[in-house]
């Protein structure tokens, strides 16, 4: 038998209702305490504006390094899961967020780029997020893009207006 070879990846979670930020801890316990995850680092928790669509309600966001021996579509298949069960709807369009308690997105995995029709790895739009680039640089600042082959301290610096101009506020809290 084949020894298990355990890849990187970060993933991004969040959500926008009273108890999101209480859901985004028991997931991340529960991929643990299954073995699904080793978690090696966590951002601090930021609050922010809905992203793609109108909302009253903020956001509250943070990055997770972690280590996993599933592939890529094995956990994104696990992901879909806890959205799913916390009321998450599936995007049917690219213009059809709405207010959840659980979204978590896989934004790399290790240095695979993939573009099928269940999963883009690097996630697509993390240059664009604020409540994505900036936990992220703080977790993982060398990490290096597979596709743009520069790191995320460096690609910061360069959308630094676009991401600057975003609502975000990093909170004292901590998941842990």
């Amino acid at each position: 038998m084949l020894p298990l070879r355990f890849k990187t990846v970060i993933l991004g979670l969040g959500g926008n209702h009273k108890k999101s930020l209480e859901k985004i801890k028991e997931v991340l316990r529960t991929l643990e305490s299954q073995g699904i995850l080793c978690i090696k680092k966590v951002s601090s928790i930021y609050l922010s504006s809905a992203w793609g669509f109108e909302s009253e309600k903020k956001f509250v966001n943070l990055v997770v390094k972690a280590l996993t021996w599933l592939s890529p579509h094995a956990l994104l298949v696990i992901i879909k899961y806890f959205e799913a069960r916390e009321g998450k709807k599936p995007v049917l369009k690219k213009t059809s967020y709405e207010d959840r308690v659980l979204d978590m997105d896989i934004l790399f995995y290790e240095d695979f780029v993939i573009s099928d029709k269940f999963l883009k790895i690097p996630h697509p739009h993390i240059l664009k997020r604020a409540f994505v680039m900036v936990p992220a640089v703080e977790i993982i600042p060398h990490w290096i893009h597979p596709v743009l082959k520069r790191s995320l301290r460096d690609l910061y610096a360069s959308f630094k207006d676009q991401i600057e101009s975003q609502q975000i506020e990093k909170l004292e809290a901590t998941l842990v």
